[in-house]
């Protein structure tokens, strides 16, 4: 089926925000495992830092919390992107978000060690790049689109 103005290709959008819904499960439940490890009850968000330097756990369960937590913060901007830009360029938009996707597994998996400098790396570095080229295509489609609209 087809909808004029938008791409038959826009329903692989729907890949990149299933890939972002995995990320999600993915994230909550390493968080909850590292919880389950270090002893921190709810409704405590973190460790305090002088549990963490006691135990390692806590860092680990700090640091797994802080990657999934910094996700979410990042997330809403993604998704925005995802829909607006996949109307216009939806392999193209479904690619960046993957890489994104991808980067913020290997953020996590190296900032869940408990070693806050093992999260970065050139392929969390990857998505960094694809969250920024995905903001810049948006605005330059959103105001060609509008340009051409009332102009």
């Amino acid at each position: 089926m087809s909808i004029p103005g938008i791409s038959s290709s826009f329903p692989i959008v729907g890949l990149g925000l299933f890939s972002m819904m995995i990320l999600n499960l993915y994230q909550t439940q390493n968080v909850m495992t590292k919880r389950g490890k270090a002893g921190v009850q709810y409704p405590t968000l973190y460790a305090s830092e002088a549990e963490t330097k006691e135990d390692f756990k806590k860092m680990v369960f700090n640091c797994a919390q802080r990657s999934h937590q910094n996700t979410l913060e990042q997330a809403p901007f993604v998704l925005a992107v995802q829909i607006f830009l996949g109307l216009f360029k939806p392999v193209f938009t479904t690619s960046l978000v993957f890489v994104w996707v991808l980067s913020r597994i290997v953020y996590t998996l190296g900032y869940s060690t408990g070693v806050p400098k093992r999260r970065n790396g050139i392929i969390s570095e990857a998505g960094v790049v694809a969250h920024v080229i995905l903001g810049l295509v948006s605005a330059y489609v959103g105001g060609k689109t509008a340009y051409a609209l009332y102009f």
